[in-house]
């Protein structure tokens, strides 16, 4: 087992034991215990053996693809079609160009009255 003085250096060792002698077999115990915990490598992991550890991490095949009702393209549950995507900007652009227009009109309107 790791002593404090192993782990913190001499001067710990020397300031506890002139201090509270009482209190450094106390910390040791605790800090050997906590050192106990902690894994650490004897050798650095090389970059080939870290992916062949975590290669089945990667990305994964998309089972769970539907079909559009619209278009009968490949789509995600919940999402929308890329084609569908661009017909609903388009609506969306031409409503807001006839409502542009429609308060246009009406403030028009008022402006005449």
């Amino acid at each position: 087992m790791m002593s404090l003085a192993a782990v913190f250096g001499l001067r710990a060792r020397l300031f506890l034991a002139s201090q509270v002698p009482s209190l450094q077999v106390c910390v040791e115990g605790v800090v050997d215990e906590a050192l106990w915990f902690f894994a650490a490598p004897k050798k650095r992991s090389t970059r080939s053996r870290k992916r062949m550890k975590t290669w089945m991490l990667g990305p994964k095949p998309i089972v769970h693809l539907h079909h559009c009702g619209d278009c009968g393209k490949p789509k995600l549950h919940h999402k929308l079609a890329p084609c569908c995507v661009e017909v609903a900007e388009r609506r969306t652009r031409e409503l807001k160009e006839k409502r542009s227009w429609d308060q246009a009109a009406a403030k028009a309107k008022t402006d005449l009255d």
